[in-house]
């Protein structure tokens, strides 16, 4: 997965967890799967819109009611959210679920796992990456002892 598309997946706090969702699902309207994460339904709509922008799911054609619909995942989705319940069923067997409850550890774990990199080189290759943003991040990944 690249670091932009790694980045965009952590834009919103469930991005991750609701395309494993919808892959295991197969399909989920918005109130359950707002209770099986236990988010808002106001969280998980803005989700939805995100990644259906990024083209990764979209409404069930012909399905539900136009209010209420059933997202799935489109062609393109599938791949990602195939490595998003991956990742779930790690950051779960390893209890660091935590960590991606946040915006920046996981794009910066990844950034420093592919090559080890200083802090000013971190910022470089996440530009919207505050400086306080990063040491907090550093902070939790070495916290999980990661």
């Amino acid at each position: 997965m690249t670091g932009e598309r790694l980045i965009a997946l952590f834009e919103r706090k469930y991005g991750s967890r609701v395309l494993a969702e919808l892959l295991r699902q197969k399909g989920a309207r918005v109130a359950p799967l707002a209770h099986q994460l236990e988010a808002s339904r106001v969280a998980i709509r803005a989700t939805l819109a995100d990644l259906a922008a990024r083209g990764w799911v979209e409404p069930n054609p012909g399905h539900g009611h136009p209010l209420r619909p059933e997202w799935i995942l489109t062609a393109a989705g599938r791949p990602i959210a195939r490595q998003c319940a991956a990742l779930d069923e790690l950051l779960d067997d390893h209890g660091w679920r935590s960590l991606a409850a946040s915006k920046w550890p996981l794009p910066v774990l990844h950034t420093i796992g592919r090559r080890g990199a200083r802090f000013s080189e971190i910022t470089t290759r996440l530009p919207r990456l505050t400086d306080r943003a990063l040491s907090l991040s550093l902070q939790d990944l070495a916290a999980a002892d990661l």
